[in-house]
């Protein structure tokens, strides 16, 4: 009698769990950037002076021979924005950020030395203009750009480009929280010389051999949802336990 009454139950749970269906996975929401730009310091002395809104973006601390200034030193500072409005209130199980890049060695075989930068963020406005360049933020996290030889300067140029990321979950998280609409990244090193080149989010690299994905983040979010059954359903589920509740009796019987 007992064993009778647990199988039923068993039944009516595997029944059950047919027609609700499994937890459905957490997949991740990938969000690309709305706008990306470098902010450039040229010559070096602290005042940037120009947004570089162009196919490139260039993380870089160089000195160049020009007409006018002779021997300068220059640095260009990558800012990306995401937009992260729809997402205000929600909880994170991880966010990534990533992107493709690499350092290079024109006119070299060898590849050039890897580059340690640190990735700054803070809420920002979703327009990239002078003052991005020393924005006042928390450090996100740091990645490393890899480096390339480009053997040639002639063209075509072909720079090869390696993916790098870093987990971002506790600054987009704090977003999320506050309501916060644009957020806001900068790369930047605390290097003498230093040069790197990173695909950009609007338009596709030209000097790459295939195109690559610009700037992103990646979201996964602690909320899942298993399927819901439909009122016809729960009326077959209902149905079915009866009948196995009369076949239970007849047996008994």
């Amino acid at each position: 009698m007992r064993s009778g009454k647990r199988r039923l139950g068993l039944i009516g749970m595997a029944l059950l769990a047919a027609l609700c269906g499994p937890v459905q996975a957490r997949a991740a929401i990938i969000l690309d950037v709305v706008v990306d730009a470098y902010v450039e310091d040229f010559p070096r002395d602290g005042v940037p002076d120009s947004v570089q809104d162009t196919n490139s973006l260039i993380l870089d601390r160089v000195f160049v021979d020009t007409i006018r200034f002779g021997r300068v030193e220059l640095e260009g500072r990558p800012v990306m924005v995401c937009d992260v409005s729809p997402y205000a209130g929600r909880s994170l199980v991880s966010a990534v950020f990533s992107a493709y890049g690499t350092t290079t060695r024109y006119g070299a075989t060898e590849p050039a030395d890897p580059l340690t930068a640190l990735l700054i963020a803070y809420p920002g406005d979703g327009v990239i203009d002078l003052a991005d360049f020393n924005r006042a933020g928390s450090i996100a996290g740091s990645v490393t750009i890899l480096g390339a030889a480009v053997p040639t300067l002639l063209p075509p140029i072909r720079i090869p480009m390696e993916p790098f990321d870093t987990d971002v979950t506790d600054t987009v998280q704090a977003w999320f929280n506050g309501g916060t609409a644009f957020g806001e990244f900068r790369l930047q090193a605390d290097l003498e010389a230093f040069f790197a080149l990173m695909a950009a989010g609007q338009v596709p690299e030209p000097f790459s051999p295939e195109p690559f994905p610009g700037p992103r983040l990646a979201l996964t979010f602690t909320e899942s949802s298993p399927t819901i059954p439909e009122p016809s359903s729960l009326f077959l589920l209902g149905s079915s336990l009866l009948g196995l509740a009369g076949w239970r009796r007849w047996r008994t019987f």
